[in-house]
Parts: C-alpha cells; structure tokens; sequence
C-alpha cells in the first residue's frame, strides 16, 4: 500500500467538488488536505508505536525515544531518580528560538555524564521483541484518536470511524452452532 499522491488526492478532490456542484479545486485546498493526510497519518503511526512499546515524553507532550531499552531497574536506588530526572538536551546543530531560554538547555559534557549515568542505572536485560503490528493494533489506536474535523469534512478519511468494518476485518466470522 502507498499514499495517495497528490495527482490522485486532486483527482479524488475534483470528483467530490463537481458532485457537490462546485467547478474546481484551488491549489491551497490540494496542499492543505495533503498536509492534514501526512499529519494525520504520523498521528496514526505514533499512536500504534506508543501503545506497543515505552517512550519518553519532552516538554510534556513530545514522544519520542520509542522502545527505548534504557530503562529504569527497581532494584537500584538511583535507577528512577536518574531515568526521572533527566534533562533533555538539544540537537547540537539547532539554535535556541525567540521565546527559548538558552541556559534551560545543559552543556554537551552535562548531557553526556547524565546519559551515562542513565546507562549505568538501566536494566541489564532487554525486553522480549513484539511480534509485527497488526490490524488489531492498528484498531486499538484508532479508537484513541480524534479525527480533525477538516479531514472528515473533506471526506478524505471515510471508513475509519466505523467499527462495523473493522470488526469484519479483525474478528473473522464465528461458525453459528
């Protein structure tokens, strides 16, 4: 499967436009719904990898580090407080924005002693590996999410909502006794 290029989501466009009576599509509403599929799709994703698999969060809502095998050992005093308190640092290539305060952010040396000590304080063993995501996943992470109303009006999204077909395609049909 591949997503629809931006030829076919015009086409796709164009068709629900005259259908509705309009005469055309313009170029910003093509570039806005194929904005909103890549968005929404990357939503999709992030919400079936973090149902499966540990992240950790910056800034309170960015996941990111998923399946870390960092992770903290009960046993170790220091385990949790280190993997807690850890400061994130920032790529060294990026400049600090307008509103951003650029001590917030720790020195290299800073971010390389609090990772190791990180390291030093994780577990020794690494979690089983899951086996590949499947429609079931993907149904759970669907029930979790919102659809932006821009999408649904759009009517680029149509099928996801209902959980009629997809218990048709998760659970296959049971033999009547």
């Amino acid at each position: 499967m591949m997503l629809p290029t931006r030829g076919q989501l015009e086409g796709r466009m164009i068709v629900t436009a005259y259908e509705h009576g309009l005469d055309n599509v313009t170029e910003e509403a093509v570039s806005a719904v194929v904005y909103a599929v890549e968005n929404h799709l990357k939503d999709i994703l992030t919400s079936v990898v973090s149902r499966r698999k540990a992240y950790r969060l910056r800034d309170g809502h960015f996941k990111y580090a998923f399946g870390s095998n960092v992770t903290p050992q009960p046993y170790l005093k220091n385990s949790v407080v280190a993997y807690n308190n850890l400061i994130e640092s920032p790529p060294a290539f990026t400049a600090p924005c307008a509103g951003q305060n650029p001590a917030s952010h720790p020195p290299p040396d800073d971010a390389e002693q609090q990772a190791a000590l990180l390291l030093a304080c994780s577990g020794d063993t690494l979690p089983a590996s899951l086996p590949p995501v499947n429609m079931y996943d993907l149904f759970e992470a669907l029930q979790g999410l919102t659809l932006s109303p821009q999408l649904e009006c759009c009517g680029v999204i149509t099928a996801h909502c209902s959980p009629d077909l997809w218990a048709q395609v998760i659970l296959p049909s049971q033999p009547s006794m």
